[in-house]
């Protein structure tokens, strides 16, 4: 039986929180015949202060690196450039990022 459970703890604990992740699994039939498969799946946990669940702290720390990138000035005002803050890795801290940890707000990692 596969445990999904699991698999998000296994996969969290790996520190993966965003992006492709292949999975792949072999075993044996009950006849002996042997097989593997795989499948790619999409990571998108942005839990950036790993307290293993996605909150309002998480909201801040994109808040304040909104409309940053690396080449931003630090300790310029209020915006900062966290690269935490880039959840899916594009270079800059944008809305995308922002809606992405909106969209999993309230998740957990069992």
């Amino acid at each position: 039986m596969f445990d999904r459970k699991a698999l998000i703890s296994y996969i969290y604990d790996q520190g993966i929180r965003y992006g492709n992740v292949t999975l792949t699994t072999a075993s044996t039939l009950a006849d002996g015949t042997p097989f593997k498969g795989s499948n790619v799946i999409r990571v998108v946990f942005p839990d950036l202060n790993n307290d293993r669940r996605v909150n309002l702290l998480d909201v801040c720390i994109v808040l304040i690196a909104l409309g940053t990138n690396p080449s931003y000035p630090p300790g310029t005002g209020c915006r900062q450039w966290n690269p935490i803050a880039d959840i899916n890795k594009d270079g800059r801290v944008d809305l995308l990022d922002l809606a992405l940890v909106a969209s999993n707000f309230g998740a957990t990692v069992p």
